[in-house]
């Protein structure tokens, strides 16, 4: 009686045992899934705060360079450890994706010539005859026509040639059309469009297309249309009248 009382306890104590190191196991992997995220968190914000320390010490070297004058050089060290870099159009960008909130969304700060934006998502660039302002949400193509040596024939209401929502896959019907005080002299006139900021870019905060009008009902003016980042509406708006 008393060897299986020993059994017994001898197999309680093996039992004890196992189930603590299950505890045990349990408890420590939910505090490392729990505290994945924060490790994340906190890394992407030293990734952002380390490159952007990096990018406003190289634009104070080349500032440097530049009132030195011909002949000065620099060696700079530059080391991204996330992210990609390009360089198009005189532009060094660095982009990184993050689920982390860095910064508040669409957010824009300078620093000098350093630019700082948060989730940007504009597309802009020349397709077919006509200029395409795209994110996210929506796709407008606006008619291309006309440059500024050689002024086109151009009709406000057909400037708009497509309006296409891609959260529902659908092209939108309707049509834009425009004039001064109601005046429909005013929507014809001679001019061209032009797309800003000029090429094929993908990923910045805004892009617009800028229709030049001439001698349109004895007025001259630019109509601006705007696509910004997360928007689902294209904005219009009447600048440089004369």
């Amino acid at each position: 009686m008393q060897r299986k009382l020993m059994n017994r306890k001898k197999s309680q104590i093996w039992v004890s045992a196992v189930l603590y190191m299950l505890i045990g196991s349990i408890v420590i992997i939910l505090i490392l899934e729990a505290g994945l995220p924060i490790v994340k968190k906190n890394r992407d914000k030293s990734v952002f705060t380390k490159t952007r320390d990096m990018f406003m010490g190289l634009d104070n070297v080349i500032t440097d360079v530049i009132d030195e004058g011909v002949g000065s050089q620099r060696v700079v060290e530059f080391e991204i450890s996330d992210g990609k870099v390009t360089l198009k159009n005189d532009v060094l960008r660095w982009e990184m994706e993050s689920d982390t909130k860095i910064l508040e969304p669409r957010t824009m700060i300078s620093l000098g010539n350093l630019k700082i934006v948060s989730d940007i998502d504009v597309n802009s660039y020349d397709m077919h005859g006509a200029y395409v302002l795209e994110n996210s949400h929506i796709r407008v193509n606006i008619s291309k026509t006309g440059s500024s040596t050689h002024y086109a024939v151009i009709n406000t209401s057909q400037i708009i040639t497509s309006f296409y929502s891609i959260d529902t896959g659908t092209e939108l019907g309707g049509m834009f059309s425009f004039a001064l005080d109601n005046n429909p002299a005013t929507a014809l006139g001679m001019g061209y469009t032009e797309l800003l900021p000029e090429g094929n870019n993908t990923n910045i905060d805004s892009a617009r297309v800028l229709v030049h009008m001439h001698n349109a009902g004895g007025y001259n003016y630019t109509l601006e249309f705007a696509l910004d980042s997360k928007a689902d509406f294209i904005k219009v708006d009447v600048i440089d009248f004369r």
